[in-house]
């Protein structure tokens, strides 16, 4: 969409959660969004069908909260089950809305980010998956692939994520 009145309308199916229960939150929501260029939507439309940082996920050293909304329909739910898999010293909070969590559930966002902050520790109560720093990315698809007991590896992409939907 690059237009307001019909990303108003169709608000619930692009970001789900609250925006499908309260259609209300929408016209609020656009009358803070800057309108750009059609390159930079077409950019970026572009960026989420193709572009993935899952081989360097198990590189990253630093305490991590992974957040994500259960009913978002923008970003499925598994790839946050996989960046929190594949991240060290990760932490998964998923909270029972859509693609804007932030604006929706500001209040448990911000308590959920203290939290972790003064929970940072090294404990993960995760699967298995040691040495992943030295996997080739190959070894790293596969290995998370097993962990996440699917039986073979697509490159993750939202083009394909609903074929992992139920993970």
């Amino acid at each position: 969409y690059m237009s307001k009145d019909p990303a108003i309308k169709i608000s619930g199916d692009i970001y789900g959660g609250d925006f499908r229960r309260r259609p209300e939150l929408a016209a609020d929501f656009m009358k803070h969004v800057k309108w750009q260029s059609r390159w930079g939507y077409y950019l970026q439309i572009a960026a989420a069908t193709g572009w993935t940082s899952v081989h360097w996920l198990s590189r990253l050293k630093q305490p991590t909260l992974v957040m994500a909304g259960r009913d978002d329909p923008l970003i499925h739910t598994f790839n946050a089950k996989l960046m929190r898999l594949l991240i060290p010293n990760s932490e998964l909070k998923v909270f029972d809305c859509g693609h804007l969590f932030l604006m929706t559930r500001p209040d448990e966002s911000v308590r959920a980010i203290k939290m972790r902050r003064a929970t940072s520790s090294t404990r993960t109560g995760r699967p298995n998956m040691t040495n992943s720093a030295t996997m080739s990315p190959g070894e790293l698809q596969d290995k998370a692939g097993q962990e996440l007991g699917l039986s073979s590896w697509i490159e993750v992409g939202q083009t394909r994520i609903n074929e992992f939907a139920h993970c």
